[in-house]
């Protein structure tokens, strides 16, 4: 409260969820974005994992959570790789499920997709109200490759894609 026991007074946004729409649309109709999704996923095959059920009308009864609990030492663990490649938590976690989708999928390069934060750059951009995320593919070649080459493909191929992230 300010002063006199009133709400503080905002500033109205200089952003809306307008500029979020506009930039998408502008992006949308780039030479170069378009050039440059052509060319990232061009020979590239989408990994279609297993189905559970197996038959589209068979529903699952239930369906169970599960919670596993990571010992301290895996964690420390975990985090001491990210560490110590210069890459985040996320990216470890990245790799590991890049990895699965390529076994379950028998693929030799594994394809995903991530969500991406969006929201227009600028003053207030973070103040706009509304979901700002968009979904692109992520692939990576797993052939060859350690673990510590997984995490940091994982990072690389993430770094690559972020500049186009706001391509619809």
């Amino acid at each position: 409260l300010a002063g006199g026991g009133c709400p503080a007074r905002r500033e109205p946004l200089r952003l809306s969820y307008a500029d979020f729409v506009a930039n998408e649309r502008a992006t949308a109709q780039s030479a170069d974005e378009q050039r440059f999704w052509r060319d990232h996923l061009a020979g590239r095959q989408a990994c279609v994992l297993p189905r559970w059920p197996s038959r589209r009308d068979e529903r699952p009864a239930h369906l169970v959570r599960v919670t596993v609990a990571v010992p301290a030492d895996v964690r420390d663990g975990l985090l001491d790789l990210a560490r110590g490649l210069g890459t985040s938590l996320r990216s470890v976690a990245l790799a590991a499920h890049l990895k699965v989708v390529g076994l379950l999928a028998g693929r030799t390069r594994a394809t995903t997709g991530i969500v991406v934060n969006v929201r227009p750059p600028g003053i207030d951009g973070d103040r706009i109200a509304g979901l700002c995320v968009n979904v692109v593919p992520l692939c990576v070649e797993l052939t060859g490759a350690t673990w510590r080459d997984l995490v940091r493909r994982a990072f690389d191929a993430e770094r690559e894609i972020l500049p186009h992230r706001g391509y619809p």
